[in-house]
């Protein structure tokens, strides 16, 4: 009843959420995230940043415990809701994104998954650069997506790409650059 109160509150409970989340207990991350939702909608709405953020911690617990397409729904929210308020190039946007697009991917919604995953790639690119791990870490779960898509080609491409991109940073016998070419 107190809006203050719940102002207060809110956030402990999203964080105690986050540590039974850290510790393996998703069910208690997933109660607690829900509480912590509800509050900060109460108090905050459903675009501010404090309640994205539950949107998106409520995401994992709920993935973890393999609901993807209710967790998918908390991580489209979460998405939208940081690319409105925070910008395409923001990492709590890139990250929504992200989760959006594994579980688009896990439920087999290949075409919209990819769609997501090449604009996060992108904006990986923009903040980090072409080169750096993050973006290579990203680019090889699009390419996965295409494999499980059956499109062999595209996956190709992406892997040369990571393949190129780690023999110029690391040289051509590194672990790193192994692995790139395990892959292609």
């Amino acid at each position: 009843e107190d809006k203050v109160m719940l102002l207060t509150w809110a956030p402990l409970i999203q964080m105690i959420s986050r540590f039974a989340y850290i510790i393996g207990d998703h069910t208690s991350a997933e109660d607690l995230g829900r509480t912590a939702l509800a509050a900060f909608e109460e108090v905050q709405g459903p675009h501010d940043e404090d309640t994205l953020r539950s949107y998106h911690q409520l995401g994992l617990a709920i993935s973890v415990l393999n609901r993807h397409n209710e967790s998918e729904k908390m991580f489209r929210r979460a998405y939208e809701g940081r690319l409105a308020l925070l910008g395409p190039d923001h990492l709590d946007t890139l990250d929504s994104a992200n989760n959006l697009g594994a579980r688009l991917n896990k439920q087999r919604k290949y075409e919209e998954g990819e769609a997501i995953h090449m604009r996060t790639i992108e904006g990986y690119e923009r903040v980090y650069g072409p080169g750096s791990v993050e973006t290579q870490s990203l680019m090889a779960g699009l390419a996965l997506t295409y494999m499980n898509n059956e499109r062999f080609e595209q996956a190709t491409a992406i892997h040369r790409r990571v393949y190129g991109i780690r023999k110029e940073a690391y040289g051509e016998e590194t672990d790193d650059t192994y692995y790139g070419m395990r892959a292609l």
